[in-house]
């Protein structure tokens, strides 16, 4: 299990942003303890490096492959699941929620495919899971990789986060452990 690195960079306030998390599958449970915290922490870091207004709200729901593959489905016309799926909010909709906070959108991510896709790129569960938050999270905000350049600044972003966060680069060829 890859844990968080304890250091003055890692301390932050988590009351903001404001990190709605739906676990509705009981296997996410199994990961770690501190799950809900780094996932957090995550958005933060994310949030932080990219250099965006912090009053910011979003929900993540953990799932299965099942929902998973029932939103991909409806929403994209795909008939198969997928790892991840970030669904941004309309802009007339900034002020919905509490606190006057700007709701940017939902996060879903699918239980069984980010858990094989781990153990075939040799990566931890959470570690995988980590990278996928910070990526659905810069789809929300507008980043694509429609294009190799597009690409190449959200893998920038998402390697700069995880190091920070004291996770290796998804995008090594080496082992990550």
């Amino acid at each position: 299990m890859t844990k968080l690195k304890t250091n003055e960079s890692n301390k932050v306030n988590l009351a903001s942003p404001d990190v709605n998390i739906i676990i509705d599958y009981k296997n996410w449970h199994n990961i770690e303890p501190e799950l809900a915290s780094n996932v957090k922490l995550a958005v933060i870091k994310t949030i932080s490096v990219i250099e965006i207004d912090e009053d910011i709200e979003l929900s993540i729901r953990l799932t299965s492959d099942l929902e998973m593959k029932e939103l991909n489905h409806k929403y994209r016309g795909k008939p198969s699941p997928t790892n991840v799926l970030a669904f941004s909010q309309e802009k007339d909709s900034d002020l919905l929620f509490k606190y006057n906070r700007r709701y940017i959108g939902d996060i879903a991510i699918g239980y069984e495919s980010v858990h094989k896709e781990s153990c075939e790129q040799k990566k931890t569960l959470s570690a995988h899971l980590i990278h996928l938050i910070i990526h659905g999270l810069l789809h929300l905000i507008g980043y694509s990789h429609k294009n190799k350049i597009d690409s190449k600044v959200m893998e920038g972003i998402e390697i700069k986060v995880l190091g920070i966060l004291g996770y290796k680069n998804p995008y090594s060829t080496e082992l990550i452990d």
